[in-house]
Order: C-alpha cells, then structure tokens, then sequence
C-alpha cells in the first residue's frame, strides 16, 4: 500500500494514516501490557537484584511504547498535538533507540 501511496500521491493517504495510527496505538500498548502484566502477577514477592543495564533497557522500552501511542494518537486525532511536539516525539523516538541500543552493546 505504501508503494502505490508513493506511485500515485493522495490516493491511499487517508486510509494509511489511520492503519498507521491504529497499530503504533496497539502495537505500544500490547507491549506495555506485556511488561505489566509480570509485575501484576510477580505482586509482592522478594525479588533478586535487578541488572542496571536491564533496568536501562526496560526505562527505555517503556518510553519506546508511550511514545508510540502519543504518535498513534496524533495520527487518528489530527491537532491533539502540536506539529514541533511531533517532532519532539520522533526525536525522542530516535534517542530511545540509541540509549537501546547502547545498552545492547555494553
């Protein structure tokens, strides 16, 4: 679809932007529920010492998803957020992935 879109301006952009607002929505949503839900079910339990490097990656993860359903939201709710505060979402995005993969190298 993202061919054609490219091929023949206009024609697709409505119904893409909201598949791509729908599944960064759902795509960082299920992923924070996937991190909840082990933390729901762990409860108050004693817990071992976390890794720093896996408290650093899971920060970033976190923010990964949040930031994913801000853009989501701004794809299907046009004027929700500002166009610099877009741009400061996918920046954010850009550093989340270098803090990750950061921490992946270490």
């Amino acid at each position: 679809m993202g061919i054609v879109s490219c091929i023949i301006p206009g024609i697709l952009v409505g119904q893409l932007t909201i598949l791509i607002g729908i599944l960064n929505i759902l795509g960082g949503g299920i992923k924070l529920w996937g991190m909840a839900v082990p933390l729901l079910k762990q409860g108050n339990a004693p817990s071992r010492p976390v890794p720093p490097v896996l408290v650093k990656l899971n920060s970033a993860q976190f923010t990964l998803n949040l930031l994913s359903i801000m853009f989501g939201t701004s794809m299907l709710i046009p004027g929700i957020i500002p166009g610099q505060a877009i741009g400061t979402i996918l920046a954010l995005v850009q550093v989340c992935f270098c803090i990750f993969f950061a921490c992946c190298q270490s």
